[in-house]
């Protein structure tokens, strides 16, 4: 894969400024502007403790880049794509562990901000990546054996709930033999998480079935315009898949099973019913994704509106 390990399909934008990390002292952006001239520092926007220097013609900016995000979606793109290192499973669970232990709430949050990026509960930011965990988690789905338990440790349940789905996704003697740790110790899920996982898998699975007999049965659109076509394409994509032998059934709703997919790409529908097809398949994903709480026993917290109401965390309407 060309790609990072759970690489978010965004890509960043270019800008005219340079940007260079204080800490790592790694240039984010180059400029033509700025190459070969003798720069100078804004008297005014130089802080000592910025973590970043900005560039812009002969000019540098010490700023801070947590602030230089927040306020600027380019700027946002730029940093999440150029700076973040590939920390390995092994430096963020130190982080966690350490943090947690001798209470350096710093060191505990940034290691915990970095993992539920990757690990997020809302169903369209999740579709953003193409695997399971942090670059530098390699293999990264086997790591998130590793993540329940620090998600345990620190009560992030909202970091449990997506690793224990991770964990469902894992090859049953895996799951079951979890990896090894840098000191040749073991990393492996409690007997009562293993439990649960078996059993979250099959009810998973059981919905992955349910979704595809659904998608394949809508009523045909109003809009379409050869509805006795549409209607019989619709079921062959069933026909079809069940002569691929295997369903290769997925444990994530999030993701749909190859020979299905190959089936509804292949099916000769006309424009309005494929349209449908797809906000089908979407609405029925989105629907199992709201079940996850209820099929891992795990609640999670309110987070308030903008309106001042409270709603669920990561869930989706």
């Amino acid at each position: 894969m060309s790609l990072p390990v759970r690489a978010t399909r965004k890509r960043a934008r270019t800008g005219s400024v340079a940007a260079t990390d204080n800490d790592s002292g790694e240039q984010v952006a180059v400029t033509s502007e700025a190459a070969g001239m003798s720069l100078k520092r804004d008297e005014e926007l130089w802080y000592e403790d910025g973590n970043i220097t900005l560039v812009a013609r002969d000019v540098e900016f010490c700023v801070f880049k947590g602030i230089l995000a927040k306020h600027s979606p380019v700027f946002k793109d730029i940093l999440l794509f150029y700076s973040e290192p590939p920390y390995s499973y092994h430096t963020i669970s130190a982080s966690v562990r350490l943090g947690h232990k001798y209470q350096m709430s710093d060191l505990l949050d940034n290691a915990l901000t970095y993992l539920k990026s990757y690990y997020p509960t809302n169903y369209d930011d999740w579709k953003e990546f193409l695997e399971y965990g942090p670059p530098g988690f390699d293999p990264p789905r086997t790591y998130a054996i590793g993540v329940v338990n620090l998600a345990h440790l620190t009560g992030e349940v909202d970091l449990l709930l997506m690793a224990l789905l991770v964990c469902c996704t894992i090859d049953s003697a895996d799951l079951a033999r979890g990896f090894e740790r840098e000191d040749g110790s073991r990393e492996q899920l409690t007997v009562d998480d293993i439990g649960l996982c078996y059993a979250a898998k099959t009810r998973l699975l059981t919905i992955s079935v349910k979704i595809m007999l659904r998608v394949r049965r809508p009523e045909l659109s109003a809009a379409c315009t050869a509805k006795q076509n549409c209607s019989e394409e619709l079921r062959l994509v069933l026909m079809a898949v069940q002569g691929e032998g295997e369903l290769d059934l997925k444990a994530d709703p999030s993701v749909e099973s190859k020979a299905f997919g190959l089936a509804l790409d292949a099916a000769k529908l006309c424009k309005s019913c494929h349209t449908m097809v797809d906000k089908c398949t979407t609405s029925e994903r989105k629907a199992a994704w709201e079940q996850l709480e209820e099929i891992f026993g795990i609640e999670l917290p309110k987070v308030a509106s903008e309106e001042g109401q409270g709603a669920e965390n990561g869930v989706p309407p």
